[in-house]
């Protein structure tokens, strides 16, 4: 079997300026990022994955220290160099970038082995297959620019074909109902209106904004409270009145398990770039069985993420996810402006009537634009 013969990783980075700066509750950023991860086998097969892009220097960091552990193995023995990691670094914790970096290696690493097998990775995963997946628009930012504002996002997306969108709120309990009651009169009374407050509220505040946005038919609200704030999201979870999602800034199965033991969330929202990769999100599934829990992963990074996102979901089993009725698993689909996820690709994946193409060729399906990838190739190891 072809072993690894090297890890190599490139910073992408798109700058949108000051003017232009969006973001959420917290802060607006005038730049988005991505760290993407490729495998070499000694063949010269190579697989493509993402590790987040919030802290691309401390990723880099952390691959350095990781890739020892992983070079010389066996394409095919993913989680040997984890496992590895986990136990001679107990003391450090694994709930950092150090898993984003491993993230970044696993989801190649599933790409490379669909290569050298000529099979999808939804395969790979156990899936039957699907031609398309749900999403749904995720957007409505707070943006510094006057002519982006939330009614000019959702304009740009109302009408073509998505049943669900999602908006920032969380900048004051005034401000949430004004925004909530904006969106909902836009997208009408029968779509999905979804909120994210990105952990910008304590628990009695996050209670307060539910009670106010209540009227507006709200599916989910998402991180209601800060990501640590465990004991806070029980005690809402206690008091809720709307669904609450989360879990897109939690690492490894382990703190899956610990938002679902508090009881609160009703959509475990795992990130595979920072997350764990396939792996640890093939077990964040597992969980859900048996918690009751629905999974919509988060995707929010370049085309290689939203491609490892569509597999994930595609390879879910009928019952009771991917086609549970009305509320169906769904991809995160961004629309704001990423050069890095809509022109990365040679074949772009893009959503038509609120479905995502699930690429049918082996590994993830996708080939790097090479062009696309030097242009915005900020550091490259």
């Amino acid at each position: 079997m072809p072993r690894i013969a090297d890890i190599k990783a490139t910073v992408l980075e798109v700058v949108v300026g000051q003017d232009r700066a969006f973001g959420n509750a917290r802060s607006r950023f005038d730049r988005r990022a991505s760290v993407l991860i490729e495998v070499i086998a000694d063949d010269g097969t190579r697989g493509w994955g993402e590790a987040w892009g919030a802290a691309p220097k401390a990723t880099l960091g952390y691959l350095e220290a990781v890739k020892p552990k992983f070079i010389g193995k066996d394409v095919f023995d993913r989680n040997a160099g984890w496992h590895e990691l986990v136990r001679a670094g107990y003391a450090l914790r694994v709930q950092n970038l150090l898993t984003g970096a491993v993230s970044g290696i696993n989801i190649a690493l599933y790409d490379l082995a669909g290569k050298l097998l000529g099979v999808p990775v939804y395969k790979l995963l156990g899936g039957g297959g699907s031609e398309g997946v749900p999403c749904y628009a995720s957007g409505g930012y707070f943006c510094n620019d006057p002519n982006n504002q939330l009614e000019h996002q959702l304009d740009r997306v109302i009408g073509r074909g998505y049943s669900a969108y999602k908006i920032k709120i969380g900048a004051g309990l005034a401000d949430d109902v004004a925004r909530v009651r904006l969106a909902r009169e836009m997208i009408g009374p029968d779509a999905a209106l979804l909120v994210d407050v990105n952990g910008a509220y304590n628990a009695e505040t996050a209670y307060a904004c539910m009670r106010r946005i209540e009227p507006f038919d709200i599916h989910w609200i998402e991180e209601p409270v800060a990501p640590e704030d465990f004991e806070g999201l029980r005690r809402l979870g206690e008091r809720r009145i709307m669904a609450i999602a989360s879990g897109e800034s939690h690492m490894t199965a382990y703190e899956f398990k610990r938002l679902l033991d508090t009881g609160a969330v009703d959509i475990l929202m795992p990130d595979l770039t920072v997350g764990g990769g396939f792996d640890e999100g093939q077990t964040a599934l597992q969980l859900c069985r048996l918690y009751g829990a629905r999974v919509s992963p988060h995707v929010w990074g370049s085309a290689v993420g939203l491609a490892a996102g569509i597999h994930y979901v595609a390879a879910m089993p009928a019952d009771p996810f991917a086609l549970q009725s009305p509320y169906p698993s769904l991809v995160e689909y961004d629309y704001s402006y990423s050069p890095i996820r809509d022109e990365l690709l040679v074949n772009p994946i893009m959503p038509h009537n609120g479905l995502l193409p699930v690429p049918q060729g082996p590994g993830l399906g996708i080939e790097i634009n090479e062009e696309v990838l030097r242009r915005h190739a900020v550091a490259r190891t």
